[in-house]
């Protein structure tokens, strides 16, 4: 869709998040699943109260080092033998803090007919995000990345069947994202340093469109749902409706608060935080150190909760939901945010909750979408990734 496919190819996915980028190869081939061929991935620490200057200066190093070990360590593959070291396409994508996000509800009539072009609407989207950069970029540090009409009907007929067609009213979402311009250069950078490829190669989207395209198409049932994105420092919430990404929001508190007052509670560093917490887990704390772990997790839950009441009530001031929902998030506190999701409230989500069903996106639930590479350890976020990019690309 973007661009010709050739048979076979090599891209890099990259996922840059608020607690780990990962960075992964993954081979793409005609009528054949992604196969990944090397992943890695690297913590990101966020301090509690991150600027965007801190951000870029923490993140970039990160980069560095991840791609450098993917050039060293990833192209011993087999699959390199007599072929030059070098990858197709670039996939990065973003979660929150690094971008900003809006979806329009676009609405045209007129009392004549009038022909559904491309051209119109081109130029619809490129007046919408000039208005979506003035209200959020009056420095103009900010470039749009993502500008996509997420769902359109015309006279019922979707846009795909649109284009040509005679109507009296157009109506439209379009979603759209930024990122700051200082760190998407920064990202060019540190991978045009390592890979020989064109700046143009490199397409920047935001996770929560590519997680709402890759539920959206293979694992959700209806046309309504919830996206819940569970991640280091902060709970991203998407609502999709009629297969629309209505409203999104996000609350500050994700993984590493849990971790942090794991730290407070037992007096540790970060690093026996998670160790703790694995033990935890996996039921292996003594008696008295497993009663502090729940009571740390009861309190993690209640300040969470008024968290997610007040992101879903930006979806949603009446908690009108769908009781499809989809769930990602690292797979050692999966659990932990399934029962957090799960418990009976006395609060606005209380009806809600009742009859949710959460369905966690994790490796197994990935596993049938991409090629077998058993020697290969790969994150359910790259993997998302891969499958976005192979829809894209339309293999």
């Amino acid at each position: 869709m973007l661009f010709g496919k050739p048979k076979e190819e090599m891209s890099l996915m990259l996922d840059v998040g608020n607690g780990s980028i990962t960075g992964a190869l993954v081979l793409f081939k005609k009528d054949k699943k992604p196969e990944f061929l090397y992943s890695l991935e690297v913590p990101f620490v966020v301090p509690e109260k991150p600027s965007s200057t801190k951000l870029i200066e923490d993140m970039t190093p990160l980069l560095n080092t991840l791609l450098e070990t993917i050039y060293a360590q990833g192209f011993k593959s087999k699959y390199w033998d007599k072929k030059a070291k070098t990858v197709f396409k670039v996939l990065v994508a973003f979660s929150s803090p690094w971008f900003v996000s809006k979806t329009k509800h676009i609405t045209l009539a007129k009392e004549k007919d009038f022909v559904i072009t491309q051209s119109l609407i081109d130029s619809i989207i490129k007046d919408e995000e000039a208005i979506f950069k003035k209200e959020i970029d009056e420095n103009n540090d900010y470039k749009v990345i993502d500008s996509s009409i997420v769902h359109t009907r015309i006279n019922g007929y979707t846009l795909e069947t649109s284009i040509g067609k005679k109507t009296k009213s157009l109506d439209a979402y379009l979603y759209m994202s930024m990122v700051s311009q200082n760190v998407i250069k920064k990202i060019e950078d540190v991978v045009l340093k390592h890979f020989h490829i064109h700046e143009s190669d490199i397409h920047i989207h935001t996770f929560p469109l590519i997680s709402f395209s890759v539920v959206r198409d293979i694992f959700s049932a209806n046309s309504d749902f919830v996206l819940i994105d569970v991640t280091s420092e902060v709970t991203d919430l998407t609502l999709v409706e009629g297969d629309v990404i209505k409203y999104s929001a996000s609350v500050p508190s994700g993984k590493n608060f849990l971790l942090r007052q794991i730290m407070k509670t037992f007096s540790i560093t970060p690093e026996l935080s998670e160790s703790t917490l694995n033990l935890f887990i996996n039921e292996k704390l003594n008696n008295e150190d497993s009663q502090k772990m729940e009571e740390v997790i009861l309190n993690v839950e209640k300040e969470w909760s008024i968290y997610l009441e007040n992101g879903l009530s930006e979806l949603s001031s009446e908690f009108t939901l769908p009781s499809s929902v989809y769930l990602t998030c690292d797979n050692d506190v999966s659990k932990i945010y399934i029962n957090f999701l799960k418990l009976s409230k006395t609060d606005g989500t209380a009806i809600w909750r009742k009859s949710i069903q959460v369905n966690y996106i994790n490796q197994e639930a990935m596993t049938s979408f991409l090629a077998p590479s058993p020697v290969v350890k790969w994150n359910e976020f790259g993997a998302i990734l891969a499958v976005f990019y192979n829809k894209m690309k339309g293999y």
